[in-house]
């Protein structure tokens, strides 16, 4: 049996834009052609989950019974973002509402919309997908499929299915 070869890869990404320019740094070990290990992982917190365990540190923190680092690594964040944290609870007295408003806002349904929707149905009777393709031909508007679905579940034309 042949000693497996190990090969490490360092790669570093560099760009910038008009203010500041960043680098980022890969460390792979390859130990085949199919297997590699990634040494230094990225972890991101979105959110923090346990909002009694925010209070508690950032109540230990202002008491100076803990550290920021100790406090952070607890949580699951770095340093900074507790600091960010910790000064929007000193300045407004309350713990801070945390992962709320995250994501793409939601997309009001133009009334005209509705009534194309609703048009196209009964002269036609289609689903979601054939409707989108048939008021664009007529009508040379791009309604997407997910909100023909949503019209005409509004309107009672179709049914909520428990697979989608």
């Amino acid at each position: 049996m042949h000693p497996q070869k190990v090969n490490i890869i360092i790669i570093d990404l560099s760009f910038s834009t008009f203010d500041q320019s960043f680098t980022v740094r890969k460390m792979f070990i390859i130990f085949s052609q199919k297997n590699f290990l990634i040494l230094n992982k990225c972890r991101y917190v979105v959110k923090i989950n346990n909002k009694r365990k925010l209070k508690y540190y950032l109540k230990d923190y202002d008491s100076g019974n803990s550290s920021q680092k100790s406090a952070a690594k607890a949580l699951g964040i770095t340093p900074r973002r507790f600091r960010q944290i910790h000064e929007i609870y000193k300045s407004t007295g309350e713990v801070p509402e945390i992962g709320l408003g995250l994501g793409r806002p939601k997309k009001d349904i133009l009334e005209k919309w509705r009534e194309i929707i609703k048009q196209e149905y009964e002269m036609f009777r289609l689903n979601a997908l054939y409707q989108e393709k048939t008021i664009y031909a007529r009508c040379k508007i791009r309604i997407p499929h997910n909100t023909i679905h949503k019209v005409m579940l509004e309107f009672g034309f179709a049914k909520e299915q428990e697979s989608k």
